[in-house]
C-alpha cells in the first residue's frame, strides 16, 4: 500500500512543480510547499481504513500571510489545473476537497490554528498553552520546499521544542 504523504510528495513531484516551475518560477523565493497537519496520512498512520475518507493525494502551500491576498490567484490557478487522479487515487486538489487540510495557506495563519500564536512561542507561559497534540500535529508530515525559509524556521523553532 502506498502511504498517502508519499503519493501527495510523487504528486506535487510530477505534476505541480513543473507547471509552477513554468509559469511562476520567481514566487518560489515566497512559499513553502509540502503537507503537515491533521491527517493521518501526516502522521504517517494511514492504512486501508483510512483511504475511505478524505485521503488521496494532496499538498499545501504557505505564504507569509501579508502576501497572501496578491498571490492566491496564481497560486489557486495552478490547483486548477491539477489532474483530478493521480495513479488511480482521486486527488484531494480539486476545489470542493482542499478547503481546511489542503490548499494555500499564510503561514502564519497555519500556525496559530494550532499555537494560537502567529509567531514561535517566545516565553515558558506560550510553550506551555500549545498542547502537546497540536505541536504534534503542525510538525508531522513533510515539507517539500521551502526556498524563503519562514515556514521552515517556525516549524524548526516548535521541533526544538521548549528553552
Amino acid at each position: 500500500m502506498t502511504q498517502g504523504l508519499e503519493l501527495s510528495k510523487e504528486f506535487y513531484r510530477r505534476c505541480a512543480a513543473p507547471m509552477m516551475e513554468k509559469t511562476m518560477p520567481e514566487l518560489f523565493d515566497r512559499l513553502a510547499i509540502g503537507l503537515v497537519g491533521e491527517g493521518s496520512e501526516c502522521f504517517g498512520f494511514d492504512d486501508e481504513h483510512s483511504q475511505d475518507h478524505d485521503w488521496g493525494p494532496a499538498f499545501c502551500v504557505w505564504v507569509a500571510d501579508d502576501k497572501l491576498d496578491a498571490l492566491r490567484g496564481r497560486v489557486e490557478g495552478i490547483f486548477n489545473f491539477l489532474p483530478e487522479t493521480f495513479e488511480g487515487v482521486p486527488s484531494r486538489m480539486v476545489p470542493e476537497k482542499r478547503i481546511g487540510r489542503c490548499g494555500l495557506f499564510g503561514i502564519g495563519e497555519f500556525y496559530s490554528k494550532f499555537t494560537r500564536n502567529k509567531r514561535p512561542p517566545q516565553s515558558v507561559e506560550e510553550w506551555f498553552a500549545i498542547p502537546e497534540h497540536f505541536l504534534a500535529t503542525c510538525t508531522n508530515g513533510e515539507v517539500f520546499r521551502d526556498d524563503c525559509g519562514e515556514f521552515s524556521a517556525f516549524r524548526q523553532t516548535l521541533l526544538d521544542y521548549y528553552p
